[in-house]
This record gives C-alpha cells, structure tokens and sequence, in this order.
C-alpha cells in the first residue's frame, strides 16, 4: 500500500512539473540581417524538444533567425507538457529579404523545360525556414538566385529536377510554398555536393493546387552557372499496367506505349535520378516468395532508366533504380519478399525508344481473366469494331489464339480504318487510330484518351508489322510484327478468325452482327469520329 502511494506521488509530481513548465528570460537581440533569440525553460520534465531547430542544452534555447521572420517555437518535455512562444523579428533588425522578391519570379507552368542561369542575377534571398529545408546557420545563401512562380491547378506530385550545365558550380534548388513579405515555408530542398555530380531534385508528393517559388541559389556570394530545370505536375499512369511473366523477355517500346507522368523517383534519395522527362511504360508482376529480383534492360535505343516498385504503383514506393548513362544497359537487383512489384522504364531528359526487358524471380503467374469463350462477345472488341470504316482503304483481322492456358486475340490493321482522337467533342467508348502511324486510341467514360495498341511502322513493307495481342478484358498483352516478340509469338496456338473486314461489302454484315453504324458511303467517317491527316 505504502509503494502504491509514493507511486502515485511520483505520478502526480511529474504531472505538476510538466504543467508548470514555462518559458522565461526571453532576449531578441539583432545584429544585421539576422537576429538571435534565447530564453530558459523552467519547471517540466527534460529533456526538452524544440522540434525541428536544433537540440536544446541542458533547459537553454538560443537560435539565429533572418531579419523578417517571425518567430513562433513550441517546448515540450518528456511528458507531454509544453510551452509557445511567438513574436516578430526586434526594432533594429535589417531586412533579410528583398522585400520585392515576388516580383522578381518568372511565371512556369508544369510540364516545362527550361533553360535558366543565375549569371548576373542578384542576391534576393538568403534565409530558407529551417523545419523542413537547412536545419540551422548554414541555411545562409548569399549567391545570386533565380526564382519561378509555378500556379499549380490540381492536387499531384510536383516534381522539379536540376541538370548544372556550368562546369563545377555549385548550386542549390528550393521548393517554396512562399507569400510575399511574410515566412517562407521551404517545402523540400536539393542541395547535394555538385562536386560529386551536377544533378539537384525536389519533390512534393499530393501537392495541392496553389502558387509556389521555385528557386536556384548559392551559398557562396561568388557562384554562378547555368542550369536546365525539368518540371512535371503528375503521378505515373498506372492504368495501362502490363503484366508480365518472370524469365520472359518482353520488346518495349516507350516512344509508343508511354506517358510521361512523373520525372523523379524517390529511391532513397531524389537528387540524382531527376529530370526523367521521357515518357513512362510501366509492368506488373507478382513473386509468391521472398527471394532474389533481377531486372534487366538492355538493346536500349536511346538514354532509359529503370526503377523498381514495391506494393503500390506510386514513385514513394520505390525500391531500386539504374540509370547509366547512354544506352548503357540498366539493372536492378535486390532481395525482396513476396508480394506485387512494377517495373518502370523511363527516359532522361524526354528520351524514349525501344528496349528489351526481362525479370528473374521466384514469380506467380498472373490469373487468366474469366470471359466468354467468343469474342465477339466481349465488349471491348464490339467497340472496337463498331468503330470501323469497312472501306477499300482498311483492313481489320481479329483472329483467336489459345496463348498460355487462356483465349486472347490478335488484332491486326493496315490502312485508314478509324479516325484520329481525340476528335473536338470525343464521345466515351471511342476507338479511333492515327492515319500516319496506325495508332490505336480509346476514349473511356471519361473521356480521357488512353492509348491502345502500336502504330505501324510508317514507311515499312514489310508484312504484320502491327499486330497487337489482347486478353479478353482488352488488357494489351504484347506487340509484334517485323520480329518483335517472336518468342511470345511462337506461343501462340490453334489460330481462328473471327473478324475480317477488307471492303464496303462487310458493312451489312458488320451492322447485323453488332449494329454498327458503319458507313459505306463516306469512308473516312464513322460515328462521331472524323479523319485527320
């Protein structure tokens, strides 16, 4: 009884210290641009926290803030208890800040490449807001800086990469979400060692919409250079995943299959794989035990790099990256448990173009989609086929294959069978190609144009260039034709056609097999689709 009392006393006089914590002595002293703030803790339990600024001594606080920040700092104990203060910067503090720095941005937009320098620019920012940026004095930049204003419209990853073109200079790239004459909250910083290399990245991923600074700075007053910033509004695409199978090797081709969605990966570090610009083609595969991953890229045709994702198709989620420089053949491997990965292959500074890719590991096979057994009944290929100019001018073969256990088709098309999309007012559940190149695009419910198939090699005789394999859910499996993917071709099996249009003749055919408003009379219209050249 006596022990659960003087328990109960100990409780109760930690709980009265923590409530009697205070914050006492408190001193503004300017000097310059800066100003230094110091006080006394008293009372509470320590050790004490500052959160974000740097370790308090023993129950004193003192920090150096820029002239024009206020202040506003919270101390808590071991406890629980806590203690705020606030103020503005003390009566003869000069200005840290150009106070007319805003006026001094230069408008982007997202999705822009931009050619800057800070050659002969002046010095209108020196101090970043300590929490999230430069954790104390050091945050001191007294180099010229160029600032951007970018007006973000959605809610997304803002992704802004920094290739230094000057040679041995050094220099910073922030990320401000920032009002004018008021405290700059620092959303994320790149400031490596450019000794080391020339790339700097920030990233904020659920970005709201708003107004945000952009700025290229330096710590030394007598630095400066050239620079390219790359900057991407966006989240990768991930409806358009393809599945593919371990110890396969799959054709790719980013110049036709890709979107450019995000331009910087976080794999533990964002300030080297930066300005990925080119569009992205993104693979899914499952393992069923932990194990060994190996990811391969190689016959690259132009400056890819390879990243590896763990459970979410998201760049937060990233677990490995290579990025050689060149066509340099890239490669990833870890040891991982079992569980979903992607696999995604993007281009350095916009590039895109074809490449091989294979993965190693200990995988399961993805399911086999239920459908009906005719494919004229899968809705998908309805649409597709509802949506072509039977004339002269087209072919279109459906042709059923038994491929790996499950039914699928190959589509294959030569000519100007569809329009082009996005027309002005696309309607959903449009199919439509390109005339030049042949490819395929579909306009979902709403209304946004997803790619769907391959373009023809324009200028290319050569026979089945353009055939494009799909499940029965109209998922792409692969493409082939000219020699690309001949090993996932030879797995192709007890071939059957089941659509063939190659004249005006089928259109009544077409018409009473699906109701398709086909038009024999105008060629190069069907539906609300209209040809483009």
């Amino acid at each position: 009884m006596k022990k659960q009392l003087l328990l109960y006393v100990f409780l109760w006089a930690i709980s009265t210290l923590s409530i009697a914590q205070t914050i006492t002595n408190l001193t503004t002293t300017p000097s310059g641009n800066t100003y230094t703030i110091s006080f006394t803790i008293v009372g509470g339990v320590p050790p004490y926290s500052s959160g974000g600024v740097p370790a308090i001594t023993g129950n004193t606080f003192s920090y150096v803030y820029p002239c024009n920040f206020a202040y506003d700092i919270t101390i808590s104990d071991a406890v629980g208890g806590s203690d705020q203060v606030t103020g503005a910067s003390p009566t003869g503090c000069s200005a840290a800040i150009n106070a007319n720095w805003c006026n001094t941005a230069t408008p982007v937009s997202c999705d822009a490449i931009i050619n800057g320098t800070t050659i002969g620019e002046t010095n209108d920012l020196s101090y970043y807001w300590f929490p999230t940026c430069l954790p104390n004095n050091s945050a001191i930049h007294t180099g010229p800086d160029r600032i951007y204003r970018l007006v973000k419209t959605d809610n997304s990853t803002l992704s802004v990469g920094m290739q230094i073109t000057t040679p041995n200079t050094d220099l910073d790239l922030f990320l401000l979400d920032a009002t004018c004459n008021s405290v700059l909250a620092c959303q994320d910083i790149g400031g490596t060692n450019n000794a080391a290399n020339n790339l700097e990245g920030v990233i904020a991923p659920d970005l709201p919409a708003g107004t945000y600074y952009i700025v290229v700075d330096s710590n030394q007053p007598n630095i400066q250079g050239n620079f390219v910033l790359d900057i991407t509004c966006g989240d990768l695409n991930c409806s358009n995943i393809q599945p593919i199978l371990c110890g396969v090797t799959y054709e790719g081709n980013s110049a036709l299959y890709g979107e450019n969605g995000s331009s910087i990966y976080l794999c533990g570090g964002n300030s080297q794989n930066v300005n990925n610009s080119g569009p992205e083609v993104i693979y899914s595969f499952t393992t069923d035990q932990s194990g060994i991953i190996d990811v391969q890229l190689s016959n690259l045709t132009s400056n890819l790099e390879l990243f590896l994702l763990q459970d979410a198709c998201d760049v937060e989620s990233c677990i490995g990256q290579s990025f050689n420089i060149g066509t340099l053949n890239e490669q990833i491997t870890t040891s991982a448990p079992a569980g979903t990965y992607y696999v995604v292959v993007d281009g350095f500074n916009a590039a895109s173009g074809t490449f091989d890719l294979v993965v190693t590991a200990n995988c399961t096979p993805p399911p086999a989609p239920s459908c009906p057994n005719n494919p004229l009944d899968w809705a998908w290929l309805q649409n597709l086929i509802s949506q072509t100019n039977c004339s002269p001018t087209c072919q279109l073969t459906v042709t059923q294959y038994l491929w790996q256990g499950q039914n699928v088709v190959d589509v294959f098309f030569d000519g100007e069978c569809f329009g082009y999309a996005p027309p002005t007012n696309p309607t959903a559940d449009t199919y439509s190609i390109e005339e030049q190149s042949g490819a395929v695009y579909y306009t979902n419910a709403n209304l946004d144009v997803e790619f769907v198939t391959q373009a023809m090699s324009i200028g290319v005789s050569e026979a089945n260039n353009n055939h494009t394999v799909f499940d029965c859910e109209g998922n792409l499996l692969f493409p082939w034709g000219g020699g690309a993917n001949d090993n996932l071709v030879q797995q192709l099996e007890n071939p059957a056609v089941v659509w063939q249009c190659a004249s005006t003749l089928d259109c009544p055919a077409l018409q009473a097999n699906i109701g398709s408003p086909c038009n024999d009379n105008n060629p190069n219209t069907t539906n609300d689709v209209t040809t483009h050249t």
